[in-house]
Parts: structure tokens; C-alpha cells; sequence
């Protein structure tokens, strides 16, 4: 059986691989996550999240998820991140900028804007 960590930390990697962030993007979006602990996390596949980043990575699995139940072309799915997008709340920005701009409150209103596209 796979514990809680070891789950967590596979959705940061797989959540990284697939929209192509960076470690240190990663770790951004986590909340300014320590190097230190980011390392240790994706090579051993443990330690703890604290509350905060489990509700930015919560917010990350859900763009995921609702961009993949947007389009049925993968490739589509997550280059959405990259694309300049002139509605609210990007403001011709592409999402991928927007969320690494802000904090958590970006990744709350990115994961809404996705949630209502879906819910259309």
C-alpha cells in the first residue's frame, strides 16, 4: 500500500512532467517551498505537505483534471496553460504566467474559471 505522502508527492512530479514547470516553478506554486525540502520530496517520494501546499496542489490536480475533461486531445490539455487568454481573470496573459505571478488566490481563480468552462 502506498502512503499518503508517497501519493502526494508522485501528483507534484506528475503534475510537473506534465505541464512542463520547472523545479523551481514547482516549487513556486507550492508556496515558495524550500529547495531543500522539494529535493528530498520528489527523490524519496516522502515527507509531509503542510495544509497550504496540499491546497495548491489541490487546485493544481483540479486545472488538471477539468483541462483534461475539456479537451479530448491531450497535447491541447496542457499547453492551455501556455496560450494568451484575454478573459477574465488572465487579462492576455497565458495562465501558466498568471498563476506563477500570484499565489494561491490565482490558483483558486484559475481552478474556478476551468471548473465553470466545464460546468457550461
Amino acid at each position: 500500500k502506498k502512503s499518503e505522502s508517497e501519493v502526494q508527492w508522485k501528483a507534484v512530479l506528475n503534475i510537473k512532467n506534465e505541464f512542463g514547470f520547472s523545479d523551481d516553478e514547482m516549487r513556486s506554486l507550492l508556496g515558495d517551498m524550500s529547495s531543500d525540502k522539494y529535493q528530498y520530496g520528489c527523490n524519496n517520494l516522502s515527507g509531509t505537505l503542510n495544509e497550504n501546499e496540499l491546497m495548491r496542489l489541490s487546485y493544481l490536480l483540479g486545472i488538471y483534471k477539468g483541462l483534461r475533461m475539456l479537451f479530448t486531445e491531450h497535447k491541447q490539455s496542457v499547453t492551455w496553460l501556455d496560450r494568451d487568454n484575454s478573459m477574465h481573470p488572465f487579462e492576455g496573459v497565458a495562465p501558466k504566467q498568471y498563476i506563477l505571478s500570484g499565489g494561491e488566490d490565482e490558483l483558486s481563480k484559475t481552478r474556478k474559471f476551468i471548473d465553470n468552462w466545464c460546468n457550461r
